[in-house]
């Protein structure tokens, strides 16, 4: 990537406001950079390697993954070519490609950084992010599992295995990573542990469970699907009445035209009312009745 080729680029964009990156980043970089090297450029004033090195750290202060990416894939192919891949620029180039949404490529480059330095556990824990967001659970959960090998204690990689099973819908074994987690006094983890768990044995049926491990969760914490879940919790139990409150605080924090959407395709509805008629004797139309008084009730008063 040239001077001219961002200069060109920026000057297309020039009827935006300043505060566009592309615009904001010459104006701040190059600018003052040619008026102190007469005009010449940073390919003149840092030639070669250093002045591309040199234009990825600039790029990626302006959150510009997506440019700082391809200068660094240029860095890489003339690496390629000297046979002298390095494990360092493999995976500053990988984060800009993840940052920028290329994830087959990041992954791809973490490999390489892999193969040419392996054990580190920054790069599985991000080849396994990059194949999630590509919908490849086993995977991921197969790169989480060796990064948890490199550092057996660390809870971050622990609840990252718990939200790659529950998105596998394997609850029961996410109870099981959960279980094994020592929070000590963290509340930040008390709290997320408390509300996966309560997820997980909601989703298994274990109503009891839930709203043991939702106490963990401290009220101001609770988010939309917490309501939910809890509301959901109280049907199952025949509670009706207690379950309005919680299910009439979800949707009215909802916008009107969407709450339809929820009340019918949400993900929670559609994973729980199989289990919930099965396990707790309710009629799929007694929890639409009940949506459908909720629904009645946030249309009068919001």
């Amino acid at each position: 990537m040239s001077y001219n080729g961002i200069w060109n680029r920026a000057t297309d964009l020039s009827k935006d406001e300043i505060t566009e990156p592309h615009v904001q980043f010459v104006y701040d970089i190059f600018a003052p950079a040619l008026s102190f090297h007469n005009h010449s450029g940073w390919e003149k004033v840092f030639p070669g390697r250093e002045y591309k090195e040199k234009l990825c750290v600039a790029l990626k202060n302006y959150d510009l993954y997506a440019d700082a990416a391809q200068v660094y894939n240029e860095l890489l192919a003339e690496d390629e070519k000297r046979g002298k891949l390095d494990a360092n620029t493999l995976r500053k180039a990988a984060l800009c490609n993840l940052k920028s949404k290329n994830y087959a490529q990041a992954y791809v480059q973490l490999d390489k950084a892999d193969i040419i330095e392996g054990g580190d556990l920054w790069t599985k824990r991000k080849m396994a992010e990059c194949l999630f967001k590509q919908g490849d659970m086993r995977g991921a959960l197969a790169h989480m599992k060796e990064a948890e090998k490199l550092a057996p204690n660390n809870t971050d990689i622990k609840l990252e295995i718990v939200h790659i099973l529950m998105s596998m819908d394997k609850y029961g074994e996410a109870l099981e990573v959960m279980s094994g987690i020592q929070v000590m006094d963290n509340v930040k983890f008390k709290t997320e542990i408390g509300r996966q768990k309560a997820r997980c044995n909601l989703y298994i049926g274990n109503v009891e469970g839930y709203f043991e491990d939702i106490e963990m969760v401290p009220d101001n914490e609770l988010t939309l699907a917490d309501k939910m879940n809890t509301g959901l919790a109280y049907l199952c139990l025949k509670e009706k009445a207690k379950a309005l409150p919680h299910l009439k605080s979800f949707i009215s924090s909802i916008a009107t035209s969407d709450r339809w959407m929820f009340y019918t395709d949400c993900r929670y509805r559609r994973q729980m009312i199989g289990w919930m008629t099965k396990k707790y004797c309710i009629s799929e139309l007694s929890i639409i009745m009940a949506f459908d008084e909720v629904l009645m009730l946030c249309e009068g008063s919001c």
